[in-house]
């Protein structure tokens, strides 16, 4: 009996750390699309994502969760680990809620559309998740990361048009108020 409340209390002071969740468009994985691994994630959890083009729209639904490729200090894999498509380039690919906090981080991928921090349709507002370590080029939006209040690190955010709106560009990141860091912001017509 003793040795059971004193598993139990252990339980109480040990944090439960969160699972890993693997991607592979083309290989063995727990999921082969990115959406079906944050729907099937919880607060905490990492989900790391194998290179390849994932032609998908993702939302994070309000999740802290860890989403990322599998090698961040190399760019090539950050380039091959590619989040929408040619097609999606004038859409939004990338959804937060705008519920998420610090601990929520996008990391490691080429986004051929927008990232958008917040949800127009549940009215709730910016997002505080982090972006890291991603390319956003090429694409045909014009604002490529809007809503996004917190960092927003080691980006490259070049080429990006838009072609809907030809005498009032949008700027490439618009309507965040977090902090910039090490990005290159260069191009955007």
């Amino acid at each position: 009996e003793k040795t059971i409340v004193a598993f139990i209390c252990l339980l109480a002071v040990v944090p439960c750390q969160g699972r890993v969740i693997s991607v592979d468009d083309d290989g063995p994985a727990d999921f082969h699309n990115i959406q079906g691994a944050i729907s099937d994630s919880n607060h905490g959890d990492t989900i790391i994502v194998n290179e390849g083009i994932y032609v998908e729209s993702i939302n994070f639904m309000g999740k802290n969760i860890v989403v990322a490729s599998t090698d961040l200090a190399d760019w090539g894999v950050v380039s091959r680990t590619v989040i929408g498509a040619d097609s999606l380039a004038g859409e939004v690919v990338v959804r937060f809620r705008g519920t998420e906090d610090v601990n929520c981080v996008l990391a490691g991928f080429e986004i051929n559309g927008a990232v958008v921090g917040f949800d127009t349709v549940y009215g709730l507002e910016h997002t505080l998740a982090t972006i890291d370590r991603c390319i956003l080029r090429g694409n045909r939006s014009g604002c490529v990361i809007r809503g996004c209040d917190g960092l927003i690190s080691n980006c490259l955010v070049a080429g990006n048009t838009d072609y809907t709106v030809t005498t009032d560009l949008k700027a490439a990141i618009d309507e965040c108020c977090g902090v910039l860091k090490n990005c290159t912001i260069a191009d955007n017509n």
